[in-house]
C-alpha cells in the first residue's frame, strides 16, 4: 500500500479499473476494454506480487471523471487533484466532424437527432443518481423502439467526444453496398457509345453493350449499375460530350448588369422575330412575316417596329428611322452581327465589325454617322449569345408569340411554335397583311402596358410604359434634323459616277428586267470615276435621288433620266435641244468668267534678261566656213532629194545582186 499511496500522491489522484467500474456501475472488464481501445494513459504499481494499472484523474474522459465525482472519489477524496482541473483538448477534429454532419442527408441527420435525444435522457437520469443500467433500461422501455443494449453501445461510442459534439458523432455510418468492380473495357465502350452528340438513350447503349460483351467475353453488370456510374460523372463532362460547348457555357452563372445608371432612350437593342402566323401579301403569296423590334434597355419598352416578308437591312433602317423620329437619337445600340443588322449601310465604319471584307472606299454607316455607338453581342461556341440582348425577353414565353401570334384577329392563321405544336385548324386561313399589322400593333401595345413587370426598374410594380415615361420626361433627347431623317428613311446604294455625270442603280423593275435606272446632275461631272452613295426612296424610283460622298457629305440631288423609245424622233430632238442649251450655257459661263485673254496673260510675264558670257569662255565665230566645190554646190542646188534617194537604193540593190 505504501508504493500505491506514493504513486497516487505523485499522480495527484489515480484510480484502478476496479474503482472506476464501481463508480460507473459497470464491470471491470468493460473498463479495461475501453481503456485498451482508447489508450488511456496509466501507471503500473506492484503490490502483493500483483501489478496494477492506475489511471490518473486528469487523463480520464469527462464521463468517467463525472462518475467518480458522483461516487465521491473525484471531488472530496484525498486522492483527487486539488483545485480545478484544466479542460483536456479533444483528441479529434471538431471542424471535420461537423463538416461531415453538414454533408449528410436529412434522413441521416434525423436519426442522429433521435439518438442524441435518447442519450440525453439517459444522462439526465444518471446525473440524478440512477444507476447507468437502470437509466438505460428506463429510456429503452419508454422509447419502445430501441433496446437498452443499443443505447449502451451508443453511449460507449460517444464517450471520446465532448457532449457538445455528440450529435455529429451519433450519425449512422451506413457504408452502402459493396462497389461492383467494372471491367475497364466495358466502361470505355459505354462511355464511347453514350457520351456523344447524338445523345442515344442508355437502354439502347446497354443493348449494344451486351452484344459486344457476347462477342468479346466481357462481364457486364446490371444496367442500374451502369446508370449509377454515369450519374457519378461530373455534370460538366456529360453536358459537354452530349450537348456541346454552347450548352456547357450555359451552366456558368450569367452575369448580371444593372441599368440604374442609364436613362430612357440612351441605350437600345434590336432583334428580329419570325412570327408563327401565315400572312397573305398584296401579290397573293403566303409567308410567315418577320418583325424587327427596337427596345429600350433601361425600361425594356418596345419603341419601334417594322414587319416584312424577310429580315433585311431596309427593315432595320426604317424601324430605326421611326424610333429616331419619335424619341430622338440614342447614344448606343446593341445588335447581332447578322447580315441584316450589320450591313455596311447601317454599321459601316463601326469598330469590331466582322461582316464582309472591309474596303477603304466603304461608306460610313447610318449608326456611326448619327453618333450611335454600336455594341455587338458576343458569339459563344459558334452561336449567338441571345441573353446579352434584353429584347430577347419579348420573344419568349408570354411575349409576342402570345400577344400577337395568338391574337383573335389571326384566328385560323396560327401555325404553331414548332412542327409538333400545330393547332387543330392549322392552315385553314392566311391573314391579310393589313389585319396582321393591326394585330401586331395591338399586341405590342399590350406587351408594353402590362403592369407588375419584374425588371430592375419596374420592380414588380410598373409597366414598361410607366417606367419609360418616368425617365423619358427628364431625359434630354437628341432631336434629329431633316437631313438626319432623310438618312434614316432613304435606302442607300454605292455607285460609280460615269463620264457624263450620271449614276446607275440596279433597283426596282429595271433590276428585274436586267436594266438600270440612271440619275444625273451637273455637279457629278466633277466626281466622274469616283464612287458615291446614292440614297433613294424605293417607292419613288423615278423621282430624284440624293448623292453623298463615301464619308457622308451631301453633294446634290439627281433626277431620273428616262429611257426613250428607239424610234422616238421627238425624244431625240428634245435631247439634242437640251444638249445645245447645256453647251450654250457653259460657253456663256466660261466667257463671263474669262475676263483676261491669253495674250494679255503672256504680256504680264517678265522679259528675259540678256546673259553675259561666262569668264574663261572664248566667243566662237561662225562667219568663217569651209569652202565647197562648185560641182557639189551646183548638185546640191539642182538634184532632187527623193530622186537621189531612189538612185542610192538601186545602186545598193545591184551591189547585193538583186
Amino acid at each position: 500500500m505504501t508504493d500505491r499511496r506514493a504513486v497516487e500522491t505523485a499522480a495527484g489522484g489515480a484510480f484502478s479499473a476496479q474503482e472506476i467500474a464501481a463508480a460507473m456501475r459497470i464491470s471491470r472488464q468493460a473498463v479495461q476494454q475501453r481503456a485498451a481501445r482508447r489508450n488511456w494513459p496509466c501507471d503500473e504499481s506492484a503490490g502483493g506480487g500483483v501489478k496494477r494499472r492506475l489511471y490518473r484523474l486528469a487523463d480520464l474522459p469527462a464521463d468517467v471523471r463525472q462518475a467518480l465525482a458522483r461516487a465521491g472519489r473525484g471531488g472530496a477524496d484525498r486522492r483527487a487533484a486539488p483545485g480545478p482541473q484544466p479542460a483536456a483538448s479533444p483528441a479529434y477534429d471538431r471542424e471535420s466532424l461537423w463538416s461531415y454532419y453538414a454533408r449528410r442527408p436529412a434522413k441521416a441527420k434525423a436519426e442522429a437527432q433521435r439518438r442524441h435525444a435518447l442519450l440525453l435522457r439517459v444522462e439526465a437520469l444518471a446525473d440524478a443518481g440512477r444507476p447507468a443500467i437502470q437509466a438505460l433500461r428506463a429510456v429503452a422501455a419508454a422509447d419502445g423502439k430501441t433496446s437498452w443494449q443499443t443505447l449502451r453501445r451508443w453511449r460507449c461510442a460517444v464517450r471520446p467526444y465532448a457532449r457538445a459534439d455528440w450529435l455529429p458523432a451519433l450519425l449512422p455510418h451506413y457504408r452502402g453496398r459493396a462497389r461492383t468492380p467494372l471491367d475497364p473495357r466495358v466502361w470505355d465502350y459505354i462511355r464511347a457509345d453514350y457520351l456523344r452528340p447524338e445523345r442515344p438513350t442508355l437502354a439502347a447503349c446497354y443493348d449494344r453493350l451486351l452484344e459486344a460483351a457476347r462477342e468479346h467475353g466481357w462481364s457486364v453488370p446490371a444496367r442500374r449499375t451502369i446508370a449509377r456510374r454515369i450519374r457519378e460523372l461530373p455534370v460538366e463532362e456529360r453536358v459537354l460530350l452530349r450537348e456541346g460547348e454552347h450548352a456547357l457555357l450555359r451552366l456558368y452563372p450569367a452575369q448580371q448588369r444593372s441599368v440604374r445608371d442609364l436613362r430612357a432612350g440612351e441605350w437600345i437593342c434590336g432583334d428580329g422575330y419570325r412570327h408563327n402566323v401565315f400572312v397573305r401579301g398584296a401579290d397573293g403569296r403566303v409567308f410567315r412575316p418577320v418583325t424587327w423590334v427596337w427596345a429600350d434597355v433601361y425600361s425594356r419598352r418596345i419603341l419601334a417596329w417594322r414587319t416584312g416578308e424577310s429580315e433585311h437591312g431596309d427593315l432595320v433602317r426604317l424601324a430605326f428611322g421611326d424610333l429616331v423620329g419619335r424619341y430622338g437619337i440614342p447614344s448606343a445600340a446593341v445588335i447581332d452581327n447578322t447580315r441584316a443588322a450589320a450591313n455596311k449601310w447601317l454599321t459601316g465604319g463601326a469598330p469590331m465589325r466582322r461582316r464582309w471584307r472591309p474596303r477603304e472606299d466603304d461608306p460610313l454607316g447610318l449608326l456611326p454617322a448619327l453618333g450611335v455607338a454600336v455594341h455587338w453581342t458576343s458569339v459563344q461556341a459558334g452561336r449567338g449569345w441571345g441573353q446579352a440582348k434584353p429584347v430577347e425577353r419579348a420573344f419568349g414565353v408570354g411575349g409576342l408569340g402570345e400577344t400577337v401570334d395568338r391574337h383573335p384577329l389571326l384566328a385560323g392563321a396560327y401555325a404553331g411554335s414548332s412542327a409538333a405544336d400545330k393547332p387543330a385548324n392549322y392552315g385553314s386561313r392566311a391573314a391579310a397583311a393589313e389585319v396582321f399589322q393591326r394585330a401586331l400593333d395591338d399586341g405590342i401595345r399590350a406587351w408594353n402596358a402590362r403592369p407588375g413587370r419584374r425588371s430592375e426598374i419596374c420592380a414588380g410594380l410598373l409597366s414598361f410604359d410607366r417606367a419609360w415615361e418616368e425617365s423619358y420626361r427628364a431625359a434630354d433627347a437628341r432631336r434629329p434634323t431633316a437631313e438626319q431623317m432623310r438618312m434614316c428613311m432613304l435606302a442607300a446604294e454605292d455607285a460609280r459616277v460615269g463620264s457624263g455625270g450620271t449614276v446607275a442603280l440596279a433597283v426596282g423593275a429595271a433590276a428585274r428586267g436586267g436594266g438600270r435606272n440612271r440619275y444625273g446632275a451637273d455637279l457629278l461631272l466633277q466626281f466622274a470615276g469616283r464612287r458615291v452613295v446614292v440614297r433613294y426612296d424605293p417607292a419613288r424610283l423615278h423621282g430624284e435621288v440624293h448623292i453623298y460622298t463615301l464619308d457622308g457629305r451631301y453633294l446634290c440631288a439627281a433626277e431620273c433620266m428616262q429611257a426613250a423609245g428607239f424610234g422616238d424622233a421627238e425624244a431625240g430632238r428634245e435631247h439634242a435641244r437640251a444638249r445645245r442649251r447645256k453647251l450654250r450655257a457653259v460657253k456663256e459661263i466660261a466667257s463671263a468668267e474669262q475676263r483676261l485673254g491669253v495674250l494679255e496673260a503672256a504680256a504680264m510675264l517678265p522679259a528675259a534678261a540678256a546673259e553675259d558670257a561666262l569668264p574663261g569662255v572664248i566667243e566662237m565665230d561662225f562667219s568663217r566656213r569651209q569652202p565647197r566645190s562648185a560641182a557639189a554646190a551646183a548638185g546640191e542646188e539642182t538634184q532632187d532629194w527623193p530622186a537621189a534617194a531612189d538612185d542610192l537604193i538601186l545602186s545598193l540593190a545591184r551591189g547585193a545582186g538583186l
